[in-house]
C-alpha cells in the first residue's frame, strides 16, 4: 500500500492528507525558533530602475538589495559592476540587471540604446603619432567627448 516501515520499525505514509499539506509552509518547516529568516535571502533583487545613458554612460538607481549589477549589451552579460554607472566601449542596446548576495540576478530592466560610440582607442603617450581623432577618452575615471591628440589632449 502507500504505508512503508523505516529501519527503526516505524511504519509511515508519504502522502499527505490535504489538512498536512496546508500546514507546512516555508516558515512553519525552516523557521522554527532561531529567527533564520530563508527568505529573505532568496528574494530576487529589483529590476534596477531609471536606467538611462547620457553622453556616453548608463546609469541607474542604486539598490540596496543589489550586491552587484550584471550590464548585458544586447541581451548578454558583458560585465559586472558593484557602481549604479557603467561606460560602454560599444554601441549596442543595453539593460541591466541586480544581483542579490546569493548570486540569483533580477529580471533585465528596460534597455537603452547607446548609438554614439565612434572609437574608443587606447595608445600610449610615448607613441609618436601626429593625429587628431573624434573619440571618447576616459582620463582618470572621466570621460570626454571630442577630439583628441595621441597625448590625450583635447583640441578645438
Amino acid at each position: 500500500g502507500d504505508t512503508y516501515v523505516n529501519r527503526r520499525n516505524e511504519t509511515n505514509n508519504p502522502i499527505l492528507t490535504a489538512a498536512e499539506a496546508a500546514v507546512p509552509t516555508l516558515q512553519v518547516v525552516m523557521g522554527q525558533d532561531d529567527n533564520w529568516q530563508p527568505t529573505l535571502l532568496t528574494e530576487q533583487a529589483p529590476v534596477p530602475a531609471n536606467v538611462a545613458v547620457s553622453e556616453g554612460i548608463i546609469t541607474w538607481e542604486d539598490s540596496p538589495y543589489a550586491l552587484l549589477y550584471a550590464v548585458c549589451k544586447d541581451g548578454k552579460v558583458v560585465a559586472f559592476t558593484t557602481e549604479s554607472t557603467y561606460t560602454p566601449t560599444e554601441n549596442g542596446s543595453y539593460s541591466v540587471r541586480a544581483a542579490n548576495e546569493m548570486g540569483g540576478l533580477s529580471a533585465a530592466s528596460e534597455a537603452v540604446e547607446v548609438t554614439d560610440i565612434t572609437a574608443v582607442v587606447n595608445v600610449n603617450a610615448n607613441d609618436n603619432l601626429n593625429v587628431n581623432v573624434p573619440v571618447k577618452v576616459i582620463k582618470n575615471g572621466r570621460l570626454y567627448i571630442g577630439d583628441f591628440n595621441i597625448s590625450g589632449q583635447r583640441v578645438k
